[in-house]
């Protein structure tokens, strides 16, 4: 694909923008960012360049030294030391790549690393005289500049005439990053002039999502190109092609990335991120909220934080205008209210006027820069605000009353937060019956929860928990006494009444004990049940006591027995005239034969109060082996001397 052929591919994935803000989210549209690099993400990726600063090649220790700074970390004078070290022990390398590394390593560290590389010069410029690839041209610029060598007129002329063909004949995006770079470090005249115009047709190559733009070269691409992009505009002093919508899409995919864990990739995201941080030309930015919690009368007012890729404040004075405002049911209301700032970080909006009643509000902002400046406009951000209210506790009764007749036998009035002093009793005859309201404290609305109970507690921590229902304004709970025995254990006795009050719109959840109530029970008290989580009592283990052994002369029998058998071979050999006489006719061989069959009798003994069965066959294989070649040579020995006699 040519430089100049535009290909915008739709992504099939939607990133959506979702902070866990609570009680605040965020969704954005393409113009701004949708997260940031915080100092607490430098700091990790900062740990990341630190812990990888083991010089495991000269390409590591460049990224970590540039990354430390980039993250605004101080190189440890302990690995500084080591690595001006590890920087004299090559020295004397060869390969332009590592030159180039070493080169931008020795830059960094400054005066207090010496380091010579003899061959740094004469090896970049015989890369330029051929014709190298776009990535060698980089290298021998980038190594010429750091050592501080001349590019003559000339020769700057003819490096970007070979890296216009080579970007032409390579057909590689980060070939073109590349080019932009080293355009930004040659002499305005020598045609540079030509690269910048191609920055728009390798923006146009960038593949799309819905909030996002990147190469199919990943993040080193990527980063590649907005950092050539910018460091060739800022050499000629011209703004790149890229809008602010595309550059708020490179930083959504740059933070994507943001929990990098290997040293290549932090550090083209955090090298990138600069780029799109501090230049004059384009700054995308995020306006998101600033976790201060749901809007309340003591909260009342809606925060949010405007800031570059890295959470740093912009230096532009920009407006931020609240437009709609989206009510829980769904109805808008346009404001069109500009927030409030005293340093361009934090805005804020009293939001709470503006509500009527609890539950999630969406708030429309967008962003205006006041003069001139690179901060890029926001078209449009949510933010979901959710709103919270101080519910009140009013005209809370209980009435006694008789459950066959209907008629009421008592009534009493309690009063929050204080506990009745009243002597409330009720046997199995009556039910429980009670009313309250909760109402908005400051409209005075009558109000729906989620969680509406009355718990009774007994003295032994017993507790159950009855729900009470809502009917028009007021909450109901009737209870049965006598249907309570059986949930208590027909347990008679003194139970605190308490009202629990809960719901996710609250600012002030309640758990009141109401009163004490005697509760008397019809039946018999059911048996206490154990304690499942008592102590359990200590088990004394036995093991069985071995049986009585036989005597020892039943085994001494039993022995011999097992021998007698042996006995009988010997003497039925002595009765057939056996003899050993032609062992001597066998020569040595015999001997050897003898001693491994003895050793195979040997190995049955260990496999029976020792070895395991691979073991015995292990060992077998080989005694047997020399069983078998020894008695071979023994037979063919006895009757060569026969065949002789």
């Amino acid at each position: 694909m040519e430089m100049g052929v535009w290909r915008i591919l739709t992504g099939a994935c939607v990133l959506v923008c979702l902070f866990a803000f609570s009680p605040c989210e965020c969704e954005t549209t393409t113009s701004s960012l949708v997260d940031v690099i915080t100092a607490r993400d430098r700091r990790r990726l900062a740990d990341v360049f630190q812990a990888s600063v083991a010089f495991p090649d000269l390409a590591t220790l460049y990224q970590s030294v540039k990354g430390l700074e980039l993250t605004g970390s101080k190189l440890p004078s302990k690995l500084r030391d080591a690595a001006c070290q590890y920087l004299k022990d090559n020295q004397g390398t060869s390969d332009l790549g590592n030159l180039f590394y070493a080169t931008s390593v020795a830059a960094l560290i400054g005066e207090g690393c010496k380091v010579t590389f003899s061959q740094a010069e004469d090896k970049a410029r015989k890369i330029l005289d051929g014709q190298p690839s776009a990535e060698n041209i980089y290298f021998a610029v980038q190594t010429l500049t750091n050592i501080g060598a001349a590019i003559s007129a000339e020769t700057s002329q003819a490096v970007i005439t070979k890296l216009l063909k080579a970007v032409e004949t390579e057909e590689s995006v980060a070939s073109a990053g590349m080019a932009f770079s080293v355009g930004s470090l040659l002499p305005s005249s020598a045609g540079v002039n030509s690269l910048f115009e191609q920055i728009e047709d390798a923006v146009a190559q960038a593949d799309e999502t819905a909030t996002s733009l990147y190469f199919e070269g990943g993040l080193k691409t990527t980063s590649l190109v907005i950092m050539g992009a910018f460091e060739l505009a800022s050499k000629l002093s011209k703004a790149p092609s890229i809008t602010p919508v595309q550059a708020a899409k490179f930083g959504n995919y740059l933070v994507s990335s943001k929990y990098a864990s290997s040293v290549s990739d932090a550090f083209y995201l955090m090298s990138s991120a600069a780029a799109l941080a501090h230049n004059k030309y384009v700054v995308p930015v995020a306006l998101v909220s600033t976790e201060s919690g749901p809007i309340t009368s003591s909260n009342p007012k809606l925060d949010v934080k405007l800031s570059n890729i890295f959470d740093e404040k912009v230096q532009s004075a920009v407006t931020v205008t609240l437009g709609d405002l989206q009510q829980p049911d769904g109805t808008k209301e346009r404001r069109s209210k500009a927030l409030t700032t005293e340093d361009n970080y934090i805005y804020s909006y009293n939001l709470f006027n503006d509500i009527s009643t609890p539950g999630k509000y969406i708030v429309t902002l967008s962003t205006e820069t006041k003069s001139d400046g690179p901060v890029a406009e926001i078209e449009e951000v949510e933010v979901t605000v959710t709103a919270t209210y101080e519910v009140a506790v009013k005209s809370v009764r209980l009435s006694l009353e008789d459950k066959d007749q209907g008629v009421k036998v008592r009534t009493v009035s309690f009063n929050y937060p204080a506990k009745s002093t009243e002597t409330i009793e009720a046997d199995h005859h009556l039910k429980l019956v009670f009313t309250f309201e909760l109402v908005n404290s400051k409209t005075g609305d009558a109000v729906s929860v989620h969680q509406a109970f009355v718990r009774f507690r007994s003295s032994g921590s017993e507790e159950l928990y009855y729900v009470a229902e809502q009917k028009d304004r007021q909450y109901v709970l009737v209870v049965d006494v006598n249907k309570m025995g059986n949930d208590f254990g027909q347990n008679s006795g003194t139970y605190e009444a308490s009202l629990v009050i809960g719901d996710f719109s609250i600012q002030n959840p309640l758990q009141w004990t109401m009163a004490s109530v005697v509760l008397k029970f019809s039946g018999t008290p059911a048996e206490k049940k154990a304690n499942p989580y008592a102590v359990k009592p200590t088990i004394e283990h036995q093991f069985r006591a071995p049986e009585k052994r036989p005597p020892a002369t039943v085994s001494t029998t039993f022995t011999a027995l097992v021998g007698l058998p042996l006995v009988l071979l010997l003497v039925v050999w002595l009765f057939l005239g056996a003899n050993i006489s032609n062992i001597s006719n066998a020569g040595i061989w015999a001997v050897f034969f003898h001693i491994s069959l003895g050793g195979i009798f040997v190995l049955y003994y260990l496999f029976w109060v020792e070895l395991n069965m691979f073991q015995t066959l292990k060992y077998l294989t080989i005694i047997g082996a020399v069983t078998f070649i020894t008695g071979n040579k023994m037979l063919r020995t006895i009757a060569n001397n026969n065949k002789q006699a």
